[in-house]
């Protein structure tokens, strides 16, 4: 099997499955499940194969579609990839009762 497309949008992947069975190529989507489970939120992408034979007639169809730019045999990149930061962001100090003395309000006595 060969990966010909990659999206984390459902209606983009029947698209792109229609237009390979209307060629006549079988094609399976790969990670249903997965992304099923994970809640749609785009963490997992799904990703759509053909047989390694049909694999130069499916590419050459979703390129005439305009679904791949010309002369990419490369599936384009998922979304869900590169929306996930690859330098996260610091984390933000968390709040703290603190006087400004550097005790807190449980250290000090309480008033009377």
């Amino acid at each position: 099997m060969r990966v010909v497309a990659v999206t984390v949008d459902p209606v983009r992947l029947s698209f792109l499955g229609a237009l390979l069975r209307d060629a006549g190529i079988g094609s399976v989507v790969l990670d249903a499940h997965i992304a099923a489970v994970e809640g749609g939120i785009g963490a997992f992408p799904r990703r759509l194969a053909v047989a390694a034979a049909d694999e130069a007639a499916a590419l050459a169809v979703l390129r005439e579609a305009g679904e791949m730019p010309a002369g990419n045999t490369v599936p384009p990149p998922s979304v869900a990839a590169s929306a996930i930061p690859t330098d996260p962001a610091p984390a933000a100090e968390a709040p703290t009762d603190a006087t400004p003395d550097g005790e807190t309000a449980a250290d000090e006595a309480p008033a009377a």
